[in-house]
């Protein structure tokens, strides 16, 4: 929550990238504790797992557009 609430409060392309990382984070180890633990998985395991996957994909994005154009 304190990294989201920093990016928010900056508003620089650096806490969007952060933020973003963090969350497709969380969707990698998701996806590897189905192989590592097998865990039960139900409706609400993948919905968190897309959940964290267009959280990060959209911290990222919102970076992108931050950040100016290289020549």
């Amino acid at each position: 929550m304190a990294l989201g609430g920093w990016a928010l409060v900056r508003g620089s392309p650096d806490g969007y990238t952060a933020v973003g990382v963090t969350w497709l984070g969380a969707a990698a180890i998701r996806l590897a504790a189905i192989r590592v633990d097998r865990p039960r998985t139900d409706v609400t395991y993948w919905a968190y797992l897309v959940a964290e996957m267009g959280f990060g994909i959209a911290g990222i994005a919102a970076a992108a557009r931050g950040r100016p154009a290289r020549r």
